[in-house]
């Protein structure tokens, strides 16, 4: 897990650099989030140092996709994603409960992602939303975080599968 945890947060790491083009109020969101990683993971074990690269890739996310959105058509949408993963951080009280609330809201901001990115996926993403729903209502956190990483790394095949094919 952690190896796709800092994978996941490394890529989205990259893309936010990509994608804010260099704006300082971005570099400095980044460099900041890449601080409060390393000093979570100093002293943690297994689960809280996936806790924190996942937590971390939200607001990479968040942050790639509000600067993709450049008609401002999604930002409403990515602010209740970004009101839920701040109400789930607050609610939550162990590691795994952290690791789902982030990687549930990374999911949904992939969600807009992809859409935004190509309208015509929208079928296709919300197939698999549909799925990710019902896939919650199981309990155990280690089935609800294989299936959240399965989601997410669906998603990001959607879109890589689509952006393969234009370009």
């Amino acid at each position: 897990m952690l190896v796709a945890t800092f994978t996941l947060y490394n890529h989205f790491n990259t893309l936010g650099h990509q994608f804010t083009g260099g704006s300082q109020q971005a570099e400095e969101l980044m460099a900041e989030l890449d601080e409060q990683v390393k000093a979570r993971i100093e002293s943690s074990g297994q689960i809280e140092r996936s806790c924190a690269a996942v937590r971390a890739c939200f607001p990479l996310l968040s942050l790639i996709t509000l600067a993709a959105d450049q008609s401002q058509s999604v930002t409403p949408s990515i602010r209740k994603v970004e009101q839920r993963f701040a109400a789930g951080a607050a609610r939550a009280t162990t590691p795994w409960e952290h690791l789902l609330n982030g990687l549930y809201r990374t999911v949904e901001m992939m969600q807009i992602f992809v859409i935004l990115s190509d309208s015509e996926l929208k079928g296709e993403v919300q197939e698999i939303a549909s799925r990710f729903q019902e896939e919650d209502k199981a309990s155990d956190y280690y089935l609800k975080t294989r299936n959240g990483f399965c989601r997410l790394f669906e998603l990001g095949h959607l879109l890589t599968a689509r952006l393969d094919q234009t370009l």
